[in-house]
C-alpha cells in the first residue's frame, strides 16, 4: 500500500495517452494535451484581429475540444466512483468478517487468532 502513495505526485502526465474518443480528431490525446490546445484556441480568440470566419472556424475546434476533454473527465469520474465502490465493498467485506469473529461465530481455524498464539509451544508469549 505504500508503494502505491509514492506513485501519485507527478506521474499523471507520464501515462500512456487515452483514446478521446471513437474515432474523434483528437485520437491518443492526453486530457492535458486537450486542454493546452483548447487554451491556445483561447488565445487566439481573444486577440483583436481574428477575421470572423476564422473566429467562427476557432469557436468549432474548441467546441469539440471542450467536448472531448468533458467525456475523458466523465470517464475519469466513473473509474475513480467504480473504484471507490470496490473499495468500500472491499472493507464491508472485511468489517463483516471482523464482526463474525467478535460474536464468535468464526471458528477457532485462523492462524492469527489467539487461541492458535497462546497454544504455541515456543516458549514466545503474546
Amino acid at each position: 500500500m505504500s508503494s502505491r502513495g509514492k506513485e501519485g505526485g507527478g506521474m499523471m502526465a507520464k501515462r500512456k495517452p487515452e483514446e478521446t474518443g471513437k474515432g474523434g480528431k483528437g485520437k491518443g490525446k492526453t486530457f492535458e494535451e486537450l486542454l493546452e490546445e483548447l487554451e491556445r484556441v483561447v488565445a487566439e480568440l481573444e486577440k483583436e484581429d481574428v477575421p470572423l470566419e476564422e473566429a467562427i472556424h476557432l469557436y468549432e475546434k474548441g467546441i469539440k475540444l471542450h467536448a472531448e476533454s468533458s467525456k475523458m473527465l466523465n470517464r475519469a469520474r466513473l473509474r475513480i466512483e467504480e473504484l471507490e465502490k470496490r473499495i468500500a465493498g472491499e472493507e464491508e467485506g472485511i468489517s463483516e468478517g471482523t464482526e463474525e469473529e467478535e460474536d464468535g461465530e468464526e471458528g477457532g481455524d485462523d492462524l492469527f487468532s489467539v487461541a492458535a498464539l497462546s497454544d504455541d509451544d515456543d516458549g514466545v508469549t503474546f
